[in-house]
């Protein structure tokens, strides 16, 4: 999605969006903040 969203700001015609990108945008509808993740910097993820 922010890719879409960066993509319009700068006035480009995004690509189509995968079936991939679908889903997580789907996921975020029915549950925000589902697909984010906290990294830490050792590549650790923080709860």
């Amino acid at each position: 999605m922010r890719r879409v969203l960066l993509l319009a700001e700068q006035g480009a015609v995004p690509a189509p969006l995968t079936a991939q990108e679908l889903e997580a945008l789907r996921l975020e509808a029915e549950e925000p903040g589902l697909t984010r993740v906290n990294w830490g910097p050792d590549g650790s993820i923080i709860l």
